[in-house]
Protein backbone atom coordinates (compact mmCIF):
# COMPACT_ATOMS: atom_id res chain seq x y z
CA UNK A 1 0.00 0.00 0.00
CA UNK A 2 1.24 3.64 -0.76
CA UNK A 3 2.11 5.18 2.57
CA UNK A 4 1.94 9.04 2.05
CA UNK A 5 5.33 10.51 3.07
CA UNK A 6 4.00 13.56 5.16
CA UNK A 7 1.43 13.27 7.25
CA UNK A 8 -1.54 15.53 7.15
CA UNK A 9 -0.63 17.70 9.70
CA UNK A 10 2.49 18.61 8.24
CA UNK A 11 1.15 19.23 4.76
CA UNK A 12 -0.93 21.59 6.62
CA UNK A 13 1.61 23.18 8.08
CA UNK A 14 2.17 25.57 5.60
CA UNK A 15 5.28 27.67 7.69
CA UNK A 16 7.69 24.61 7.47
CA UNK A 17 7.46 24.80 3.60
CA UNK A 18 10.16 25.87 0.99
CA UNK A 19 9.24 27.07 -2.29
CA UNK A 20 11.53 26.74 -5.61
CA UNK A 21 10.41 29.20 -8.30
CA UNK A 22 12.37 29.55 -11.37
CA UNK A 23 12.09 30.52 -14.75
CA UNK A 24 12.60 28.28 -17.93
CA UNK A 25 12.99 29.37 -21.59
CA UNK A 26 9.93 31.74 -23.20
CA UNK A 27 9.52 33.17 -19.94
CA UNK A 28 7.37 30.87 -18.51
CA UNK A 29 7.80 29.62 -14.80
CA UNK A 30 6.70 27.05 -12.75
CA UNK A 31 7.52 26.64 -8.50
CA UNK A 32 7.90 23.25 -6.54
CA UNK A 33 7.04 23.19 -2.73
CA UNK A 34 9.17 21.31 -0.51
CA UNK A 35 9.63 20.07 3.23
CA UNK A 36 12.85 18.90 5.05
CA UNK A 37 11.67 15.36 6.94
CA UNK A 38 13.69 13.33 9.18
CA UNK A 39 14.64 11.33 6.24
CA UNK A 40 15.43 14.21 3.80
CA UNK A 41 14.18 16.73 1.51
CA UNK A 42 10.61 15.68 -0.04
CA UNK A 43 9.39 17.65 -3.15
CA UNK A 44 5.68 17.76 -3.14
CA UNK A 45 3.04 16.18 -5.35
CA UNK A 46 2.00 19.19 -7.09
CA UNK A 47 4.88 20.36 -7.25
CA UNK A 48 6.28 21.46 -11.40
CA UNK A 49 9.57 19.77 -12.94
CA UNK A 50 11.17 22.12 -15.15
CA UNK A 51 10.87 20.09 -18.81
CA UNK A 52 14.19 21.15 -19.65
CA UNK A 53 17.31 19.10 -18.63
CA UNK A 54 20.91 20.64 -18.76
CA UNK A 55 24.11 19.00 -19.18
CA UNK A 56 25.15 19.53 -15.65
CA UNK A 57 21.92 17.84 -14.14
CA UNK A 58 23.53 14.39 -12.22
CA UNK A 59 22.68 10.89 -13.59
CA UNK A 60 21.01 9.87 -10.89
CA UNK A 61 18.24 12.76 -11.22
CA UNK A 62 18.18 11.98 -14.98
CA UNK A 63 17.49 8.67 -14.40
CA UNK A 64 14.54 9.60 -11.73
CA UNK A 65 13.43 12.38 -14.22
CA UNK A 66 12.96 9.36 -17.01
CA UNK A 67 11.44 6.80 -14.76
CA UNK A 68 8.87 8.82 -13.11
CA UNK A 69 7.85 10.10 -16.57
CA UNK A 70 7.51 6.85 -17.95
CA UNK A 71 5.27 5.28 -15.15
CA UNK A 72 3.42 8.78 -15.43
CA UNK A 73 4.42 10.17 -12.09
CA UNK A 74 5.51 12.91 -13.66
CA UNK A 75 2.33 13.98 -16.18
CA UNK A 76 2.53 15.73 -19.39
CA UNK A 77 2.06 19.35 -17.63
CA UNK A 78 5.55 18.43 -15.92
CA UNK A 79 3.47 18.28 -12.44
CA UNK A 80 4.85 15.69 -10.29
CA UNK A 81 1.73 13.28 -8.95
CA UNK A 82 3.43 12.17 -5.74
CA UNK A 83 5.87 13.11 -3.27
CA UNK A 84 9.35 12.15 -3.89
CA UNK A 85 12.40 11.90 -1.25
CA UNK A 86 15.41 12.90 -1.83
CA UNK A 87 19.08 12.99 0.80
CA UNK A 88 19.91 16.45 0.30
CA UNK A 89 17.68 19.41 -0.54
CA UNK A 90 20.46 19.95 -3.24
CA UNK A 91 19.49 16.69 -4.57
CA UNK A 92 15.80 17.67 -4.63
CA UNK A 93 16.37 21.30 -6.27
CA UNK A 94 18.91 19.72 -8.95
CA UNK A 95 15.96 17.71 -9.81
CA UNK A 96 13.59 20.28 -10.05
CA UNK A 97 15.41 22.79 -11.91
CA UNK A 98 16.58 19.93 -14.33
CA UNK A 99 20.69 21.17 -13.94
CA UNK A 100 22.88 21.80 -11.05
CA UNK A 101 21.72 23.92 -7.78
CA UNK A 102 22.66 24.59 -4.07
CA UNK A 103 19.48 23.74 -2.70
CA UNK A 104 20.88 25.64 0.50
CA UNK A 105 20.03 28.90 -1.35
CA UNK A 106 17.54 27.29 -3.79
CA UNK A 107 14.52 26.33 -1.70
CA UNK A 108 13.21 29.81 0.42
CA UNK A 109 10.35 30.41 2.74
CA UNK A 110 7.21 32.39 1.54
CA UNK A 111 9.22 35.29 3.55
CA UNK A 112 12.07 34.79 1.20
CA UNK A 113 14.99 33.38 3.63
CA UNK A 114 16.99 30.87 2.53
CA UNK A 115 16.94 27.45 3.77
CA UNK A 116 21.22 28.23 4.57
CA UNK A 117 19.38 31.15 6.22
CA UNK A 118 16.94 29.05 8.36
CA UNK A 119 19.80 26.24 9.33
CA UNK A 120 22.23 29.67 10.57
CA UNK A 121 19.22 30.44 12.82
CA UNK A 122 18.14 27.10 14.35
CA UNK A 123 21.87 26.35 15.15
CA UNK A 124 22.50 30.31 16.98
CA UNK A 125 19.21 29.63 18.37
CA UNK A 126 20.72 26.27 19.46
Amino acid sequence: TFEPLLTEKQIEDKENLFVLNFTCTAGTGGSALGKVTDEGFVVLQGSYINPITRSSLYKGAVVLREKLKKDNKINDENKLMEDVLFGTPSGASCFVLGRSSNGLTEWKTKEGKTLKEIEKEDIKNG
